[in-house]
């Protein structure tokens, strides 16, 4: 009898947290977005935190965009930058993909995370 009891009192405990967390999680998520807009409109850039499923392709020649699966780019700047008086493209931005790792009762998914930064030079002539 007490184990009924006792799950009926700690149900709406771990709702309460999982939504604390979800909250939580979507929050610093905006918050990032924001700070990362302010960044753009301050250094001149544009900026998109739209998901963008084309940055593996358009980048496949760097290894870490031809990794994994769900590949996905998100908070993306774009503009320029002045190298030796000449303006040269850059894009930036975080990125995400997913692995599976392991084998057998070991499987899993490991989703990786990381920021990139990407500046177009003139190739040598």
């Amino acid at each position: 009898m007490a184990m009924p009891v006792l799950l009926f009192l700690l149900a709406p405990i771990v709702i309460a947290a999982i939504v604390g967390l979800v909250l939580y999680e979507q929050k610093r998520v905006r918050e990032r977005q924001e700070a990362l807009s302010a960044l753009s409109r301050r250094v001149g850039f544009a900026f998109s935190p739209e998901k963008d499923t084309s940055v593996d392709d358009r980048f496949r020649h760097f290894s870490v965009f031809r990794k994994g699966f769900s590949r996905v780019a998100t908070n993306t700047m774009r503009g320029a930058v002045s190298v030796n008086g000449e303006r040269h493209p850059v894009i930036m931005g975080d990125y995400r993909y997913r692995q599976r790792e392991g084998s057998g009762k070991s499987r899993r998914t490991v989703t990786y995370r990381l920021s990139y930064l990407i500046v177009q030079l003139p190739r040598p002539g």
